[in-house]
C-alpha cells in the first residue's frame, strides 16, 4: 500500500512540471521506470512532450541556449508561447537538449510577451549573440537559432536545422 500511496503522489508530482520548472522536479526522472505502460501513457499524453522526453530520458543530456528574441519572430512557430511550440520540437530530436538557456536582446520586455521572462535561465544582453555563442561554449552546450552567426567563428552546433518544422 505504501508503495501505490508513493507512486500516486509521484504521479501528482509529474502535473505540476512545465518547462520552466523541470529542474525542481528532476528527481521523478528516477521513478519513471516504476510506472507501468498504462501510467507512463497516461502521464505523456497530460505533460509537455519537453517535460516529458527529459524525465523519460536515461541518455548524457546537452545544455542548449535559445536565441529568444529570434524564436519568437520565427513564423514557423505556431501557437502563443512560441517557446513552448519550440521546446515541443526539440524534444521530438533524438538527443535530449536540457537544460534550456533563454538569452534575449535587452528590450526584448518591451517588444514580445513571454511567460519565460520570469524563467530561472533567462538572460537579456544586447547584441545578444555574443552571449549566446559564449554561455553555449561555457555549459559545452549547443544554440539554436534561425541565425547563422555568420559574423563569428562558431564551433558550436545549431540544432535550429535539425528541427522538424
Amino acid at each position: 500500500i505504501e508503495k501505490d500511496t508513493f507512486l500516486r503522489d509521484v504521479k501528482a508530482a509529474i502535473f505540476k512540471v512545465k518547462p520552466e520548472n523541470l529542474e525542481e522536479y528532476l528527481w521523478i526522472s528516477d521513478f519513471v521506470d516504476y510506472l507501468n505502460p498504462i501510467e507512463k501513457s497516461e502521464i505523456k499524453n497530460k505533460v509537455h512532450p519537453y517535460v516529458w522526453k527529459v524525465l523519460n530520458s536515461k541518455s548524457k543530456t546537452i545544455p542548449v541556449v535559445i536565441d529568444g528574441s529570434n524564436i519568437l519572430l520565427a513564423s514557423e512557430l505556431r501557437g502563443p508561447e512560441r517557446v513552448d511550440t519550440l521546446l515541443e520540437l526539440i524534444s521530438k530530436l533524438d538527443q535530449t537538449y536540457f537544460p534550456f538557456y533563454l538569452v534575449f536582446d535587452a528590450n526584448a520586455k518591451y517588444k514580445f510577451h513571454t511567460r519565460y521572462f520570469n524563467y530561472k535561465r533567462t538572460y537579456y544582453h544586447s547584441p545578444a549573440d555574443e552571449l549566446i555563442l559564449g554561455l553555449a561554449r561555457e555549459v559545452k552546450g549547443v544554440v539554436c537559432s534561425k541565425d547563422k552567426f555568420k559574423d563569428y567563428n562558431m564551433n558550436i552546433r545549431n540544432i535550429w536545422y535539425d528541427l522538424r518544422l
